[in-house]
């Protein structure tokens, strides 16, 4: 086993703060900060460092990361810079992460802050929901994660209503259950409208039902496999030619159009979907049932080519 001298690792903790903060190379600065975060976790003074870089980096892709590891490793410490960083940070990210550390914190000061950052909610079917919580003297009987959970569906769907206008959604009870971005179709947007979508839409953990026709897409987004509450899927009217083997995961999917794809062949991993009742593949270059496709036949399942 080799023994690292102090002197040697203060030297090398001295050069990765150096180059974290002043290197403009965001790949360096990262692979810095998790080396720093590796030599100095439960440390008081890393703590300070990494506090420093949450309030002050001009970088949002470093302020975030500064929050998962206070979250991970200094959440006993967390609530005063959250508080100070809600307020000031404008990147959508960055204060879902912050929002979801309150709630890990999960004591009675964050959940009055967090009840507190409910109160000026105007989206109305956001704020018909926590009027009534009001109203039966039941909001403080949430948990903080289920606070944060509020928040973050708001602050989504708010994010969602300032960059693209006309998107159409549904909620639920405070969260979010339905989008639909198949909009962009008609008002000229390109693909880069659903590149903006993976970095929030997978902290919608209540989603049953997302439409993404009509969005260009040349292949199914990373952030699907997270959407565990999805039934309702339509990737209809892109440019899909393959299916990955992560479809599988999504054990509630009732209802799948692939409709107006370029898929010649369907994954073995698609007859895993035992609660899957509808499958939509009618005009894309598939000319025969696959074996997959004949034992959802077998099942009953309403398959359309």
């Amino acid at each position: 086993m080799v023994y690292l001298s102090q002197e040697f690792l203060n030297n090398r903790i001295t050069k990765l703060e150096a180059i974290v903060n002043n290197s403009f190379d965001e790949a360096k600065r990262v692979e810095s900060i998790y080396i720093l975060k590796d030599l100095a976790v439960k440390n008081e003074e890393f703590f300070t460092f990494f506090e420093n870089l949450l309030i002050s980096d001009a970088n949002p892709k470093i302020r975030n990361l500064a929050v998962k590891i206070i979250k991970n490793h200094y959440l006993e410490k967390a609530f005063e810079p959250m508080c100070w960083a809600y307020k000031h940070e404008n990147s959508i990210e960055c204060i879902l992460n912050i929002i979801s550390t309150l709630g890990k914190i999960n004591n009675q000061l964050s959940k009055e802050y967090l009840v507190e950052k409910l109160f000026p909610i105007k989206i109305p079917q956001f704020r018909n929901y926590i009027d009534k919580l009001l109203e039966r003297n039941e909001i403080y009987n949430l948990s903080s994660k289920n606070l944060a959970n509020l928040l973050k569906n708001y602050h989504i769907i708010n994010d969602f209503i300032s960059n693209f206008e006309l998107i159409k959604y549904k909620i639920k009870d405070g969260r979010i259950i339905d989008l639909d971005f198949s909009f962009t179709y008609n008002n000229g947007f390109t693909q880069s409208i659903i590149e903006q979508l993976p970095r929030i839409i997978e902290d919608l953990k209540d989603l049953r039902s997302l439409n993404l026709k009509y969005n260009k897409l040349k292949m199914v987004p990373n952030f699907i496999k997270k959407l565990k509450s999805l039934k309702y899927l339509n990737l209809s009217n892109n440019q899909i030619n393959i299916i990955p083997h992560y479809i599988s995961e999504m054990n509630l999917l009732e209802h799948l159009d692939l409709s107006w794809n370029y898929l010649n062949t369907m994954p073995p991993q698609i007859s895993l979907l035992k609660n899957l009742k509808i499958l939509n593949l009618k005009h894309n270059k598939i000319q025969c049932l696959s074996e997959p496709l004949i034992e959802l036949k077998k099942r009953g399942l309403n398959v359309q080519i």
